[in-house]
């Protein structure tokens, strides 16, 4: 198969991400063997600090991922969310116990996925993002709004 694929045109870096896509396809993980249950609720780290793992979602449409939220308490009392995983009614009602949500961060350029669902419901939010975030057009085309980057 491989020679055949490399005679027909196939470049050979193609060729690799498509058989590691079908070796992964092949051998489907359930979501509890990729991420850290349990899942959607607050794991403290220290008074100040929490986790919320997720997911799982999928990189390049093909390979299972587990998501991470760390949440931060600032010296105001106000939270900030770090990479925040998908938005969830009751994850937020959670996190408002420990305090209100005024800032969020999207560190790279893989991390900003759900930026735009916790915007949309927490609209006063400061949104910080990774330098040249804003450019990106995936960013752009989502409708993230980037206050400080």
């Amino acid at each position: 198969m491989v020679l055949l694929a490399l005679k027909l045109g196939m470049k050979r870096r193609d060729l690799s991400f498509h058989l590691r896509g079908a070796a992964l396809q092949e051998h489907q993980l359930k979501a509890e063997q990729i991420t850290y249950p349990p899942l959607d609720v607050p794991n403290p780290v220290t008074a100040s600090v929490w986790i919320v793992d997720s997911g799982p979602t999928k990189a390049m449409g093909v390979i299972p991922l587990p998501i991470r939220m760390t949440i931060i308490r600032l010296q105001d009392g106000s939270l900030m969310l770090h990479s925040p995983t998908r938005y969830d009614g009751t994850i937020r009602r959670s996190l408002e116990e420990f305090g209100a949500i005024n800032h969020i961060i999207a560190p790279n350029s893989a991390h900003w996925m759900f930026v735009k669902q916790w915007q949309e419901h927490c609209p006063s939010v400061e949104t910080w993002g990774a330098p040249g975030l804003s450019k990106r057009w995936p960013v752009k085309r989502a409708g993230v709004r980037l206050d400080m980057s």
